[in-house]
């Protein structure tokens, strides 16, 4: 991304508020003879939204729009519809976030039927609200706005289409980069490409994990998935009294075991059994298979894990699958006596 470009510095949602209602905006009656070109691309982008593909304007819009103590970032008003628009950006949106501006509008007197989120996400999560009507993603705005990069002679608009290009060049420097180099954003593309070429299975998260509560305590960058269902690790012995769900985890540069104990409820001594017969399991088929340097008891608990790089990850990640996999006929839990 050039340097004179300005989402360089604009990087806040905040700033892409002010983009999307700056091109909406030319989809006004009174804006419409402005700029053709950007009112066609806006137009194209309502189309997209479920119910407004014949609209053809917009009769208001309102920015950081307040209902009670409820928050809407824009919110359009098109014939008999209020279209509400939660924009992020690399911070994630939750049904309930979501459900509650569409509940602030109907307290105020507006039907529900007459209301229709929208998720406007430039920066891809694992999570798809299902109280949102249409989530934009970055590839379908990159889609509708390609389409009028060469005809709108707008920096504004083409700074903000190579803005989102350059996410996906950031996304792909996990081929290019060596793994001590990545961030967020060639970990979200190293993912997506694991769960597209199916290396993990479906039942699958990921996201950045942050360490604890305290401010500047850190995190890592997390994709999680379940070999083994909870009926297969029940008949190998991992019984909800010893083990709750067992996971693999990539942190970082580490694919590790994880398991969990129910809250305040486990026993400490079976918990600690079953995870020192997992860590014995897999270091008898992993030699270099590490167990943490301390051994805490939380929700979920490193059992232990091996290291991987950007030149060895499929090796190593489908040793780890099949290590986990083969329980179900190499491992068997002695309930404790």
């Amino acid at each position: 991304m050039k340097e004179t470009n300005l989402f360089r510095y604009a990087t806040s949602e905040l700033s892409q508020d002010a983009f999307i209602c700056w091109l909406l905006s030319h989809a006004k009656i009174e804006n419409q003879n402005k700029n053709t070109e950007i009112t066609q691309c806006a137009v194209d982008f309502l189309h997209a939204i479920p119910q407004l593909s014949k609209v053809k304007d917009i009769a208001e819009i309102q920015r950081q729009y307040s209902v009670g103590n409820v928050r809407i970032d824009i919110l359009l008003t098109i014939d008999n519809y209020k279209i509400i628009i939660e924009d992020k950006i690399f911070s994630e949106a939750t049904d309930s976030q979501i459900q509650a501006q569409k509940n602030a509008l109907v307290a105020e007197g507006i039907a529900a039927s007459q209301i229709i989120c929208v998720f406007y996400k430039t920066v891809e999560q694992w999570y798809k609200p299902k109280a949102a009507d249409k989530i934009f993603s970055r590839s379908e705005l990159l889609a509708i706005f390609n389409k009028y990069k060469d005809r709108i002679n707008s920096d504004i608009f083409t700074d903000y289409v190579d803005y989102l290009e350059n996410f996906n060049q950031e996304e792909n420097l996990y081929n290019t980069l060596p793994i001590a180099e990545w961030w967020s954003m060639p970990y979200t593309g190293f993912f997506k490409h694991l769960i597209d070429t199916k290396a993990v299975s479906k039942e699958n998260w990921w996201g950045y994990v942050k360490r604890g509560r305290k401010k500047g305590g850190g995190g890592f960058n997390c994709l999680c998935w379940y070999p083994l269902n909870n009926a297969e690790l029940d008949q190998i012995g991992l019984t909800e009294d010893y083990c709750d769900e067992c996971k693999l985890q990539i942190e970082n540069n580490k694919i590790a075991v994880k398991m969990s104990a129910d809250g305040e409820a486990y026993d400490k001594e079976k918990v600690n059994y079953a995870r020192q017969k997992i860590l014995a399991y897999f270091q008898s088929c992993i030699p270099n298979f590490e167990k943490p340097a301390r051994q805490v008891f939380a929700n979920w608990m490193t059992v232990g894990y091996i290291e991987y790089d950007e030149k060895n990850f499929a090796e190593k990640i489908k040793l780890m699958n099949d290590t986990f996999f083969a329980m179900k006929t190499n491992f068997k839990l002695v309930p404790m006596h």
